[in-house]
C-alpha cells in the first residue's frame, strides 16, 4: 500500500508517522492527516497526492531505482509532486532535484531516520513458540517545506540538512539515530 497525503496547509518541517512512532507535526489538509490512501501504484481518481516516502537505491538494501528513474516513473503516471525520503541521508537529493525539474516535477525532500530508543532494552530470546522481539528502532519521516510556502529560500532545506547531520552525530558509527526533541527542535513553524 502506498500512504500518500494532500498537499497544502502544512506547517514547518512535517514529520510522518512511522511504525508505532506518532508523528510531531501531523500533515493537515481538507482530508486530515494522512488522506488520500491509495492502492497499487497508479494515481487514483480524484484529489491529487504526492508519495511522501520514496527510498532510491541510495538507501543501501532499501530502495534501488536511481533518482532519475523514480521521476521518470512519477511523471508517466501524471504526477505532480514526488519526495524522496532516503534512509539516514540525503545523497540523492541533488540528483533528485534536477531529475523533478527536467520533468517538471515539484520535488519534496526529506529523510528517513531510526528513533534512538529512550532506554536501553535487554536482548532475549523468545519464549518456546512464542513471537520474536523486533529489535530494530521505529523510523520517522521528515520531509522540508520549500519557499513557496512562505519560508526563505533553502531554510528547509537547510534544517532538514542540520537534522541529519546532528543524527549522524548523536547516533554510534554507521547507525545514525534521532529522538523526537532533537526533530522537534529543527522544526520552523
Amino acid at each position: 500500500r502506498w500512504r500518500a497525503a494532500r498537499l497544502g496547509t502544512a506547517a514547518g518541517v512535517v514529520t510522518v508517522a512511522s511504525g508505532a512512532v506518532a508523528a510531531t507535526v501531523a500533515l493537515s489538509g481538507p482530508g486530515g492527516p494522512g488522506a488520500g490512501v491509495v492502492t497499487g501504484g497508479t494515481q487514483a481518481a480524484g484529489p491529487p497526492f504526492a508519495h511522501l516516502r520514496v527510498a532510491s537505491g541510495f538507501s543501501l538494501r532499501y530502495g534501488t531505482a536511481t533518482p532519475e528513474a523514480l521521476v521518470a516513473r512519477a511523471a508517466e503516471h501524471g504526477q505532480r509532486w514526488l519526495a524522496l525520503t532516503d534512509r539516514d541521508g540525503l545523497y540523492g537529493s541533488v540528483k533528485f532535484v534536477e531529475a523533478c525539474t527536467a520533468a517538471g516535477l515539484e520535488p519534496i525532500l526529506g529523510v528517513d531516520l531510526a528513533l534512538a530508543p529512550e532506554r536501553v532494552l535487554r536482548a532475549r530470546t523468545p519464549a518456546k513458540g512464542g513471537p520474536a522481539r523486533d529489535e530494530r528502532s521505529p523510523r520517522v519521516t521528515v520531509l522540508a517545506r520549500g519557499a513557496a510556502s512562505g519560508l526563505a529560500p533553502g531554510l528547509g532545506w537547510a534544517q532538514l540538512c542540520r537534522l541529519v547531520t546532528d543524527a549522524h552525530l548523536s547516533g554510534e558509527r554507521g547507525a545514525p539515530a534521532t529522538s523526537l526533541d532533537r526533530v522537534a527542535a529543527h522544526v520552523t513553524h
